[in-house]
């Protein structure tokens, strides 16, 4: 089965040329902006629910 070589998602002709740096620092930026959102509401939650056991404890 020769044609599984031509569908192997990692063998990508980008992989063998050097990596762009400014590729990278794009690729950071967008996975950073998509968790930052999810860190700063998780972390929001976690403050809240703090709150809430302080004050109801006497």
């Amino acid at each position: 089965m020769d044609f599984a070589d031509d569908m192997d998602p990692f063998a990508t002709p980008q992989a063998e040329t050097p990596a762009d740096p400014r590729r990278i620092g794009t690729a950071i930026q967008l996975a950073f902006t998509r968790c930052f959102p999810g860190l700063l509401g998780a972390f929001l939650i976690v403050m809240f629910v703090n709150v809430l056991v302080m004050q109801s404890r006497p």
